[in-house]
């Protein structure tokens, strides 16, 4: 049970990755024009 437990994590952190990645992509694009921009969107913070 616990095997497949994990593998269904797995699954889904898979494809909450895929989204996030999809969503950065954009961003990305948008870093090679700004890098300074594309740092204070990755930390906000900072």
């Amino acid at each position: 049970m616990k095997i497949r437990i994990s593998e269904e994590t797995i699954r889904n952190q898979n494809k909450k990755e895929k989204k996030r990645r999809q969503r950065l992509v954009p961003v990305f694009k948008k870093a090679s024009s700004n890098p300074t921009g594309f740092c204070k969107n990755l930390h906000p913070s900072g």
